[in-house]
């Protein structure tokens, strides 16, 4: 992600299920807040493509917007064809989404532009997108998605993750660490955060890293 001098930031906050993501989110808002910046939340994606659910027929109620997904395993894969029309779609949005929406915002506002999830789930939880391709392919088109500004992954053992949200295996929660650490490798002011401690602490730990990206577009940290 080119920097242009700009006074705005991306986050990504990343980790499986039960992770603590949506925790360690609301304990970092005001910490944000106090460093002089306006946070604003986004779910996963710019959101600059409306939801492929929009496209089905009506009859549930209508298509909700992004949001954080209950059952994120609920809905079988698409075949090849329609996984890849979903991986392209998603990436459209990542890409010119991030140009004409995401950029133009961070160039003129002192703000954090939050995502609870980003693009790496791609390939560390494909079938939340209901993608069923190969992890070579899933991995390529990773590293075309831009680059947040600071990428949080939390995490804690397999064990204690699944004692706090039994929707996945323990099995498979050490997979997909595993792929996002694989993922994340390399990836610039990529910080990898505990959530076995306090709430506190796993805050401070993600401002560090924070501080670190906002430096690097340097920007004036009120703190």
């Amino acid at each position: 992600m080119t920097t242009f001098n700009r006074p705005g930031l991306t986050i990504a906050v990343l980790g499986v299920d039960g992770a603590g993501k949506s925790t360690v989110i609301r304990a970092l808002v005001p910490r944000l807040k106090a460093m002089g910046y306006r946070v604003e939340y986004k779910h996963l994606r710019p959101g600059w493509l409306f939801p492929l659910a929009r496209l089905k027929p009506s009859g549930g109620g209508g298509a909700k917007e992004p949001g954080p997904v209950t059952n994120p395993h609920g809905s079988r894969p698409s075949g090849i064809l329609g996984s890849l029309f979903r991986l392209l779609y998603l990436l459209l949005d990542y890409t010119l989404g991030h140009q004409f929406t995401v950029l133009p915002r961070l160039r003129r506002e002192r703000m954090v532009l939050l995502y609870d999830r980003y693009g790496y789930d791609l390939r560390m939880d494909p079938r939340r997108f209901r993608i069923n391709l190969p992890d070579s392919v899933l991995a390529s088109v990773v590293r075309w998605l831009p680059k947040p500004d600071a990428v949080i992954c939390l995490h804690a053992s397999a064990e204690a993750i699944h004692a706090r949200k039994a929707e996945l295996s323990v099995a498979e929660i050490n997979r997909q660490i595993d792929l996002l650490r694989q993922t994340t490798d390399g990836v610039a002011r990529c910080s990898w955060v505990s959530t076995e401690g306090t709430v506190d602490a796993a805050a401070e730990q993600v401002l560090c890293t924070v501080r670190e990206a906002a430096a690097h577009l340097g920007h004036e940290v009120h703190t």
